[in-house]
């Protein structure tokens, strides 16, 4: 499972300068999955707004399970509603540069022996990576999740095995990457002030070297 140390002071604004988790759970409790999002013990870096893990309308929950995110009623094809579900969004004058999401899983009752990942950002329609069901290291270094200003949700579809009755567990997940500031740019008529001194001062320059050229012929 992943461990929570010291992400403290690099977690305390948006303008975190290096690669880091930003968002992740360990998933612990009863049941984890009788809620839909699942958000308690997770941790968020402040720059964000996100969702917690929730699941799509044709999954449920299975039994009393501890310290997992377990349900039932995948199919053996990936299914539009058959996910896990992560919801993350920028606050206002902060981006995000995605690097990687990863994760631990379990299977029971010769459940899904896949894992395919989609985003929002095509609806759904291309996968940006697969893993073993055991876990795993999606990539999210692509250039459609640089610089990142709106919300994404991510999908995680669990499919494949022999059994459509089995389940799937989500042990704990992490998303990685870097949340800083925008950089401001400049109003035209700032730069429009910042300008004119410049170049007054520029012609002053070149009025002096005139006059000394001119006393010294």
């Amino acid at each position: 499972m992943f461990k929570v140390y010291a992400l403290g002071i690099a977690l305390a604004w948006c303008g975190a300068a290096r690669a880091d988790v930003i968002f992740m759970n360990d998933i612990v409790g009863i049941s984890p999955a009788d809620q839909n999002s699942f958000t308690s013990g997770q941790v968020v870096h402040t720059g964000l707004v996100v969702s917690g893990i929730g699941r799509g309308p044709g999954l449920s929950p299975t039994g009393n399970p501890q310290n997992s995110y377990a349900v039932t009623g995948w199919s053996r094809d990936i299914s539009p509603d058959d996910y896990f579900a992560f919801t993350i969004a920028p606050n206002d004058g902060c981006k995000v540069d995605y690097s990687s999401f990863s994760f631990t899983g379990d299977r029971f009752r010769f459940g899904p022996d896949a894992v395919t990942f989609r985003s929002s950002l095509d609806s759904f329609g291309a996968d940006i990576g697969t893993a073993p069901w055991q876990g795993g290291v999606i990539h999210l270094d692509l250039p459609e999740f640089q610089d990142v200003v709106a919300p994404i949700e991510f999908r995680f579809y669990a499919h494949g095995g022999a059994q459509t009755t089995g389940g799937y567990a989500l042990m704990d997940f992490a998303f990685s990457g870097t949340v800083s500031e925008i950089s401001a740019v400049p109003e035209p008529s700032s730069m429009l002030l910042t300008f004119i001194p410049l170049a007054a001062g520029f012609r002053c320059m070149c009025r002096r070297r005139r006059a000394a050229h001119r006393t010294g012929a």
